[in-house]
């Protein structure tokens, strides 16, 4: 095994920092119902005593189904999730730096039982998955800007990974694979009348440019 490969498959360092809540963007969420400024945060895992200048990065996204720890009755839900910790922790031993990024939730979850409807709840899921592609794209863009400035944390910008725990691995999967505006448009992400879930006009690209300002 190479001394590159060895830094990133195996761990080669001993002790992490973590930089805690750095703010990578700010964008309209609509968590509660009502549209509201969001600052987004993350957490940022370094090898201690590294003295590399370009070093892998990857950004990664918790679980929680797009809800708030506690209002999904689920014991996870943000960054600080023990898992996001150890997942983060383990990349940076190896040599990597490891962001662990809290993204834009809600969606409306309500059941039948209680007035909800099948398509409310696919459609606002959807959008919720669609926003958090957008919040990973702009944390991928504040490291892009970071190499090109600062520098603050020595990323290699042509190496930039993305991942997650169950929701937040939605999130890195449609990262990874949504690029075209028809893939919007397939018969499952369509409410009853064929208008897409996601409209880029609304709530822009998956990018994040673009859309209504009050909702991105």
């Amino acid at each position: 095994m190479t001394a590159f490969s060895q830094r990133y498959e195996s761990e080669v360092f001993t002790n992490v920092n973590v930089t805690s809540n750095e703010v990578y963007g700010v964008n309209v969420s609509v968590l509660g119902g009502t549209p509201f400024s969001d600052t987004l945060k993350m957490d940022v895992y370094e090898p201690v005593g590294d003295t590399a200048s370009e070093r892998y990065l990857i950004i990664m996204a918790h679980s929680g189904s797009y809800l708030p720890k506690g209002v999904n009755t689920l014991p996870f839900g943000n960054k600080n999730d023990s898992a996001m910790m150890e997942l983060c922790t383990q990349f940076a031993k190896r040599g990597w730096v490891a962001a662990a990024i809290n993204y834009r939730l809600g969606w409306n979850p309500t059941p039948d039982i209680l007035g909800g409807d099948q398509e409310t709840r696919a459609s606002t899921i959807i959008q919720a998955v669609f926003r958090s592609v957008q919040d990973m794209s702009t944390a991928v863009r504040y490291f892009r800007k970071d190499e090109a400035t600062s520098n603050a944390f020595k990323i290699d910008a042509d190496h930039i990974a993305v991942g997650g725990t169950n929701s937040g691995g939605y999130a890195a999967l449609a990262k990874g694979a949504l690029n075209k505006e028809s893939e919007l448009n397939y018969a499952k992400f369509l409410y009853n009348n064929g208008v897409s879930f996601v409209s880029t006009d609304t709530l822009g690209d998956w990018e994040g440019f673009g859309g209504i300002s009050a909702l991105n």
